[in-house]
């Protein structure tokens, strides 16, 4: 049996055929009905012209927003063996481009071969996990270095000030909170947490935030029920 384990899991066209059949191939946005209802309120609010995800895993947020947005979608991953999985998973999709490297490289790879300067991306962070956390190397690369994109950005697994009933990530390196991405900020940004109670939500309940890149980002943002704006924030715009 073990030695079965072992052959499935070094295999991924194993991997995914074992868990098709057994239907545990995994649920969006760690099964969180509002989670996802929130990806696709953003989704309405903005017409993205790309998808950038870091932490593919096994593809199952990839497919789901695969299969909503139909622009280029690019996932990375620094596992070669879940990125082969998710291949696999989304063969059918030919507008996903999943990568193999460092979320922070295969950013900076993907910044200078595609010219995103006035587009609008939108941006999910769900690389974290090992003894490194790239969090604030990933946000100074989208929000400092390249100011000239329009980006939605959403981080999985982070700490909700206001609902301490979601959970979130912490490591020896930082924890995924407010004060441990602050100096990643512009004074452009603005940070949005959720706001449906934790108790209202389902799956695993992880809090996540919102960051807008610029001004004209957050006027969309501050619009959608779903989310509310951190008011330590100092916020220029109003209305």
């Amino acid at each position: 049996m073990n030695a079965l384990k072992s052959i499935i899991e070094s295999s991924p066209r194993a991997d995914y055929l074992a868990r098709l059949v057994t239907r545990r191939l995994g649920q969006p946005f760690n099964g969180q009905h509002y989670r996802q209802a929130l990806f696709e309120a953003i989704l309405d609010s903005f017409h993205f012209d790309a998808i950038i995800e870091t932490g593919t895993n096994r593809g199952s947020t990839t497919l789901y927003m695969a299969q909503r947005f139909p622009g280029p979608i690019y996932s990375i991953e620094s596992m070669n063996n879940y990125a082969e999985f998710s291949r696999i998973r989304l063969n059918s999709y030919s507008h996903v481009d999943i990568r193999v490297n460092d979320s922070v490289a295969g950013l900076s790879a993907l910044f200078e071969e595609q010219d995103f300067s006035d587009k609008t991306v939108f941006i999910y962070l769900d690389a974290h996990w090992y003894d490194y956390l790239p969090l604030q190397d990933e946000l100074d690369l989208i929000l400092k270095s390249h100011r000239e994109v329009n980006t939605v950005i959403m981080i999985d697994d982070f700490a909700v000030p206001h609902d301490d009933a979601y959970g979130f990530d912490s490591y020896q390196a930082g924890t995924l909170d407010y004060p441990y991405i602050e100096s990643s900020l512009t004074r452009e940004s603005d940070v949005f947490f959720p706001s449906t109670p934790a108790s209202q939500e389902t799956g695993f309940r992880q809090g996540c935030a919102v960051i807008s890149s610029n001004r004209a980002v957050a006027s969309k943002l501050v619009h959608i029920p779903l989310l509310q704006l951190f008011e330590m924030q100092p916020l220029l715009y109003r209305g």
